[in-house]
């Protein structure tokens, strides 16, 4: 899929931005809910870890099934999520 083009296909739009370094900080690609039904890929700052923390560098994720109404769209859920909402069913490895 090219960048910045919805695919008609899976609804996820990616933004044409250069993943590395924005604003002299580390970035990360994180898909967000805009919408229903659609998603989009940006880049977003790597958050830092504190003392009692460990961050996951994600490999996969799913959507848990007490999350389809994210998906689906009810009328009092508000877009757009963070990045990383809803987010329980990732796996990957510490980074």
């Amino acid at each position: 899929m090219k960048q910045g083009v919805a695919s008609k296909k899976n609804n996820v739009k990616v933004e044409p931005a250069a993943f590395g370094i924005i604003g002299g900080r580390k970035t990360m690609a994180a898909a967000i809910f805009e919408a229903p039904q659609r998603v989009k890929v940006k880049a977003v700052p790597v958050p830092e870890v504190k003392e009692d923390q460990v961050r996951i560098k994600i490999e996969g994720c799913g959507l848990c099934g007490s999350n389809l109404p994210v998906w689906q769209g009810l009328p009092w859920l508000n877009y757009p999520f963070a990045p990383g909402a809803p987010g329980h069913e990732a796996w990957g490895y510490i980074d």
